[in-house]
């Protein structure tokens, strides 16, 4: 899963760089309401691919090679003690970071779906896979 992790950054930094597009905030500014602010602050570089996307689809994708898709599972985090995420396979987890990432206004649907799209070919591809 390592190596599929690292390719997925590197991939998708290397087409962060090369389309180097506008974030929501820019455009929704621009364009339609220059007060919109998106839910947490948006990060300082490129929109397009969205890079949590990528690399959570390459991590599931070994995963769901492994495991199987469908295989159910809890996570936790020491950031918000008390909460859990439960998921029914790690396409629900995936499908998710996606959402999280349009609902804080960070990027665009088509984005997300080729983010993921790019970690899930990368993780097929990687020499361990």
């Amino acid at each position: 899963m390592n190596f599929a992790l690292a390719d997925a950054t590197i991939a998708v930094w290397n087409a962060k760089n090369h389309y180097n597009f506008w974030r929501r905030v820019t455009a929704i500014r621009v364009g339609i309401d220059p007060g919109w602010t998106p839910l947490l602050t948006t990060p300082a570089f490129q929109e397009y691919p969205s890079a949590h996307s990528s690399v959570s689809s390459a991590a599931a994708t070994v995963l769901a090679s492994t495991c199987g898709n469908d295989t159910p599972f809890t996570v936790t985090s020491n950031g918000l003690p008390g909460v859990q995420g439960d998921f029914s396979s790690f396409t629900a987890a995936v499908q998710q970071v996606q959402d999280a990432r349009i609902y804080a206004g960070f990027h665009y649907r088509f984005s997300t779906e080729d983010g993921a799209t790019l970690g899930a070919q990368v993780a097929t591809t990687s020499p361990t896979h």
